[in-house]
């Protein structure tokens, strides 16, 4: 089996990116080596030395989780964190931007926003079905402050509001 550009997904601006990577190459190299006659699996890649790299080489699922738990808790992303993104949406890009800073700025002075971080970006995918799109993502210590910090808040917004994201794209 060979794998094309194995690393282009580890330059996706998501916490998740080297977790996805991981998984799909473990699968491939799983799926490889089903047989009587013992597969082999090429991956192509523009940076060799990544580390993920030896973990899949060495189907070192067990070090690789231990490595991404360290990563994730120094830069204090989940689960060492709770992260909500909010995606608005509209056919008028200028209409979309003044929505999400204007949430931004909501979220900035609502009651107890002190124990929150706000971070604003257009979406990864900026246009799609014929919208534009923006995030705002908020990130704290607990999800349970952050479930209460909406609830209070932000009960009724014409926005997408999903507070244990999947993906960050």
């Amino acid at each position: 089996v060979g794998v094309v550009h194995a690393d282009v997904g580890l330059s996706l601006p998501d916490f998740r990116s080297e977790e996805r990577v991981f998984q799909l190459l473990t699968q491939v190299s799983g799926r490889a080596g089903r047989r009587k006659v013992r597969g082999k699996i090429l991956i192509q890649t523009y940076n060799p030395d990544e580390k993920i790299f030896e973990f899949v080489k060495h189907h070192d699922t067990e070090n690789f989780i231990t490595w991404q738990k360290k990563l994730r808790e120094q830069t204090n992303m989940p689960p060492y964190s709770a992260l909500g993104k909010i995606t608005f949406s509209d056919i008028k890009k200028e209409t979309v931007f003044i929505r999400a800073k204007q949430f931004l700025k909501m979220c900035q002075q609502a009651k107890g926003h002190e124990k929150f971080t706000f971070n604003f970006a257009p979406a990864f995918f900026p246009r799609m079905h014929n919208k534009y799109h923006f995030h705002v993502f908020v990130k704290t210590k607990k999800q349970a402050d952050l479930e209460k910090f909406f609830h209070e808040n932000f009960e009724a917004i014409l926005a997408k509001i999903d507070l244990k994201p999947v993906s960050l794209l």
